[in-house]
């Protein structure tokens, strides 16, 4: 990926609290941070930008949320990114002003990789996946009431 890429990735669902950073591979992300960058140059850009205009779901976030994420990124001679790195700060529900930090390196841009198709019986075809709702409804349980006697 790099500066000026266009190109659309598959949207693949986030794993809640999975992925606790800012997505570079979520389309429109890079866009958005250089749109508020407040210094670009050939090797590197760095801004703030609130999770609520970042793509995705920044930081593990929920819709809404607006908190202000600091960022840096790093980019090879080619323009590809090879690092980025976020600040942030949320308030919990007791109140109490909680920081996270990311750093993620890119590596290996451009390097031969082997990629093994998985054995047939863990493979599953895309219409036999649940709905997203689905994943974590559970069956209802039936609760006996007392009898008037006890």
């Amino acid at each position: 990926m790099q500066v000026g890429d266009t190109e659309e990735l598959a949207d693949f669902p986030s794993v809640p609290g999975g992925d606790s950073t800012v997505d570079l591979f979520e389309s429109g992300t890079l866009r958005a941070l250089l749109a508020t960058a407040s210094s670009i140059g050939p090797r590197a850009a760095k801004g703030t930008i609130y999770t609520s205009k970042i793509p995705g779901r920044p930081f593990g976030g929920r819709p809404g949320r607006g908190e202000k994420v600091a960022w840096a990124l790093w980019f090879d001679a080619k323009g590809r990114v090879t690092r980025l790195t976020t600040t942030t700060s949320q308030r919990t529900n007791d109140n109490y002003e909680l920081g996270l930090s990311s750093d993620l390196r890119f590596t290996g841009w451009g390097a031969q990789v082997t990629i093994e198709p998985p054995p047939e019986d863990l493979v599953i075809e895309a219409e036999d996946l649940p709905e997203p709702d689905d994943l974590f409804e559970e069956p209802p349980v039936a609760i006996e009431a007392p009898s008037k006697g006890d």
